[in-house]
C-alpha cells in the first residue's frame, strides 16, 4: 500500500490548481496569429505600433470577442488602438 505524505498531497493539489488555471488561458492559434497580423498592418497604416506580445494579447481578446483590459497606458492609450478594438485602459490606483 502506497501512502502520500502531506507535502506530496499539497504539491499534487497545487499542481491540479495550476493545471486548471492554465486550461482557462486562451491559446494562440492560427486565428489569433492572423488577427495579430491584421492589427499590426492597420496600426502601421495609422502611424502607430505595438510590440509582438501586446499584439498577441490584443488579438486574443478580439478573436474571443472580449473586451481587452489593460493598465498599460503607454502602449494602449492611443486613438488608433481605441478605434480598432474594444479596449479599456485602467489606472493603477
Amino acid at each position: 500500500m502506497t501512502t502520500c505524505s502531506g507535502s506530496t498531497r499539497t504539491i499534487r493539489k497545487k499542481r491540479r490548481q495550476t493545471d486548471e488555471i492554465i486550461d482557462e488561458v486562451l491559446g494562440i492559434d492560427d486565428n489569433v496569429a492572423v488577427e495579430a497580423a491584421n492589427l499590426r498592418a492597420r496600426l502601421e497604416t495609422a502611424g502607430t505600433d505595438l510590440d509582438l506580445a501586446d499584439l498577441l494579447a490584443a488579438a486574443t481578446a478580439r478573436e474571443a470577442g472580449a473586451t481587452f483590459v489593460t493598465a498599460n497606458v503607454n502602449d494602449f492609450d492611443k486613438t488608433p488602438i481605441h478605434q480598432l478594438m474594444d479596449i479599456d485602459v485602467v489606472s493603477h490606483s
